[in-house]
């Protein structure tokens, strides 16, 4: 008998629910307030490296929620590479923080969980004077993830904010 070698994508590896769980670190019920922590997380670090007093704004609605900072904003690069699941990008991978993740990928995270959640995903990131709009889904056909990124230039320049729809989120982040 012999074996045929099946070569699979690692694309679609933060697609699955046991994935997720292991890169979050908690089940499907506490995603929502582990990502939520992850963002909040990031703006700490972000208003540090410019220096500033953190200033972080959270909300939580029935949709899903927001977290909004005055740090220096997210690069469009970075967002951009964030979006390609064979890559890891991260401006603390090779940084040792005594209380903060330093894996590289919280915002590879943050795209994929709603979708592998809820079958949706709606995610806006207002920085740097621009609007990106993230759709996430998976294609069937190419096993791949399928990734919509629309890019509106022109807002307002100051730190960044984080807006994703998660459908009855609020319930897992008032725990």
């Amino acid at each position: 008998m012999s074996r045929r070698a099946f070569v699979v994508s690692r694309g679609l590896e933060y697609f699955t629910e046991s994935e997720l769980q292991m890169q979050i670190g908690a089940g499907r019920n506490a995603w929502p307030a582990a990502i939520l922590k992850e963002l909040v997380d990031n703006a700490l670090d972000a208003s540090e490296l410019a220096g500033a007093t953190p200033e972080i704004d959270v909300t939580i609605t029935k949709e899903g929620f927001r977290v909004r900072d005055n740090g220096p904003g997210i690069p469009t690069p970075v967002i951009e590479q964030s979006l390609d699941y064979n890559v890891r990008v991260s401006d603390k991978l090779g940084y040792v923080t005594p209380t903060r993740g330093r894996l590289g990928n919280a915002l590879m995270v943050v795209w994929a969980a709603p979708f592998v959640a809820s079958g949706e995903s709606a995610i806006e990131v207002r920085t740097r004077g621009n609007l990106h709009r993230i759709r996430v889904g998976v294609d069937p056909l190419e096993q791949q993830p399928a990734i919509d990124l629309a890019t509106t230039n022109g807002l307002p320049a100051d730190g960044t904010e984080i807006r994703l729809g998660w459908p009855d989120s609020a319930r897992a982040c008032s725990h």
